[in-house]
């Protein structure tokens, strides 16, 4: 299945490229009906983890940092149409300001949000979002994404 020393969590091809570190994977696993949705999302099945994610039928009832960790989720999916751009940046904006487990996934969820908005060409916003995420206390791999997150937005201006 995989080999030796290679990671059981690749980067995936848009719009699951958000979803970038093992950090973040392991806590969006709280959300009910999470695991299988990011498994429908390593095998590009989008449809699948749409459906997935439509199965919570009451989400007021959910843990406010289950609610947090399926904003990060729909905000995701809703990449996968470029319409549906303002939608992903209003539900990764309820994901950033909800109860995530870890500073960690503030601020990876803060990148991803900026990546979002970076998405619909405001990237004066996005640099501003990124350096919100840079002041919250991090790991070495939310540090190296969002330098590659930087490094993408110069070169898109």
């Amino acid at each position: 299945m995989y080999r030796r020393g290679q990671s059981r969590y690749r980067f995936w091809t848009s719009p699951s490229s958000l979803l970038r570190t093992r950090f973040a994977l392991a806590r969006l696993t709280a959300c009910p009906a999470g695991r299988a949705c990011i498994v429908a999302l390593e095998k590009g099945r989008v449809d699948v983890a749409r459906q997935l994610v439509q199965t919570v039928t009451l989400p007021n009832l959910l843990s406010a940092q289950s609610l947090a960790y399926l904003h990060w989720i729909r905000g995701v999916l809703a990449t996968a149409d470029p319409v549906n751009l303002a939608i992903a940046e209003q539900e990764m904006q309820l994901a950033v300001d909800g109860r995530l487990r870890t500073s960690n996934d503030r601020c990876l969820a803060t990148a991803t949000l900026a990546e979002i908005v970076a998405l619909s060409q405001d990237f004066n916003r996005a640099n501003s979002l990124l350096d919100n995420a840079s002041k919250i206390p991090h790991s070495t791999a939310a540090r190296d994404y969002i330098d590659t997150l930087r490094a993408r937005f110069r070169e898109a201006k």
